[in-house]
Parts: C-alpha cells; sequence; structure tokens
C-alpha cells in the first residue's frame, strides 16, 4: 500500500532519524503543555492528564519504530506531516 508513496516521499537516507527526533520533541512539548493545562484547570485534570498520557504514548511508539528503520522492517515516509511544519511547530 505504501510503494506508490515511497517512490513520491522517500526521505533520503540518514534523515529518519532527525525527523523522528523532531516528532518526539513535538509530542513530548505537546505533553508538557497538556500538563500545564491540568493543572491550571483542576475541573478538567482527568481529561488533560489522559491527554499528555496519549502523547507519551506517542514518543514511546516512536521510539520502538525507529529501532525498526536500520534493518528495512519499516519505512519512513513522509507524507503528510512534514518536516518543516513540525520545525515551525517547535519555534
Amino acid at each position: 500500500m505504501l510503494e506508490p508513496f515511497q517512490r513520491r516521499f522517500p526521505l533520503p537516507i540518514g534523515q529518519n532519524d532527525s525527523f523522528l527526533e523532531l516528532l518526539i520533541r513535538q509530542e513530548s512539548k505537546i505533553a508538557e503543555l497538556y500538563q500545564v493545562f491540568s493543572e491550571h484547570h483542576p475541573e478538567y485534570r482527568e481529561f488533560w492528564s489522559s491527554m499528555g498520557d496519549a502523547e507519551r504514548r506517542h514518543v514511546a511508539m516512536i521510539r520502538e519504530l525507529r529501532a525498526f528503520i536500520p534493518s528495512r522492517q519499516a519505512l519512513l515516509v513522509e507524507g503528510r506531516v512534514r518536516a518543516g511544519a513540525v520545525k515551525t511547530f517547535l519555534s
């Protein structure tokens, strides 16, 4: 199913790690933001805490995915999420 996109949007060799690091940073920052929300809005603490937990699970999944890329068990294809957009978010 990814075959057509592999030809159109492959990340250059060596950029997989940097792109995944950007995603890890983004997910971590969002988790931090949700933590602040949970502290400032105690009436929604459970909701914001669960959202932060979800973001931390995303970080764990990205790290797990990163381990499969060198052996080519997983292929990272830049598609809807662009490195430039993530960099803009983080700045």
